[in-house]
């Protein structure tokens, strides 16, 4: 019988993407656009190259200010992911060497998909939650989920309360002034080449969400956030 464990879940997923899945039946462009992001999130488990490269980049700057880390990530990481359709989803025990990791591929996937011209929205809270490559279901699936669609509304992974005692780097959280939500801080570890495709992709996506109120907001949230990060960096 499965039981129950502490862990702490990332509950990720990829705004409009149903829409676009009908769209590419008649456009092979977006069919082979889509493709592509479907392999990136097929190889989640595997650490796909674009992933990794960030991965590895967060880690570094990890273990730079902590340097005890490098062990402690080893010894405690157990990441579990699993993906369907437009959603991924990632757990690990409630540990900062596990959470550590948990948040770097999400932030990784992030920036890949963002470059990609795809938004997502989320939520990471800790709850109960039974996760193997095979078998997925918990009252903290419930919470993520139902955080990331009641409150997360715009392209961002919200933080729950319980997690941010793992978070190793202050700077990988961000509290919006809007509603005062804490939300991940993706754009911290995006360089000026990454913030100059995002914002390439913004613009082709808001000329395309024209007249569409509700995307439009979105979209434009992620403007000002991307201003705010290219004006602190």
């Amino acid at each position: 019988m499965a039981i129950y464990k502490d862990r702490v879940i990332g509950f990720i997923d990829i705004l409009g993407w149903k829409k676009l899945v009908q769209d590419s039946a008649t456009n092979e462009g977006l069919l082979l656009s889509i493709d592509s992001v479907a392999l990136h999130i097929a190889q989640i488990s595997e650490f796909c190259p674009q992933i990794n490269e960030t991965y590895k980049e967060i880690i570094k700057e990890i273990v730079a200010e902590n340097p005890i880390m490098e062990k402690v990530m080893v010894a405690e990481t157990d990441v579990v992911s699993t993906h369907f359709s437009d959603t991924i989803v990632l757990s690990s025990s409630p540990n900062k060497g596990s959470v550590s990791s948990l948040v770097s591929v999400v932030i990784g996937l992030s920036l890949v998909l963002l470059k990609a011209g795809y938004c997502v929205r989320g939520a990471i809270v800790r709850g109960q939650l039974h996760h193997t490559q095979g078998s997925l279901y918990g009252p903290a699936l419930i919470s993520a989920y139902e955080l990331e669609k009641n409150n997360a509304i715009y392209p961002r992974i919200i933080l729950g309360e319980d997690v941010l005692e793992f978070l190793v780097n202050k700077d990988w959280c961000q509290v919006d002034q809007a509603d005062s939500l804490t939300f991940l801080n993706v754009l911290h570890h995006a360089n000026q080449a990454d913030l100059l495709v995002i914002e390439e992709r913004l613009k082709v996506n808001i000329i395309r969400a024209e007249g569409n109120l509700s995307v439009i907001q979105k979209l434009n949230w992620l403007q000002n956030y991307l201003n705010l990060s290219r004006n602190g960096k």
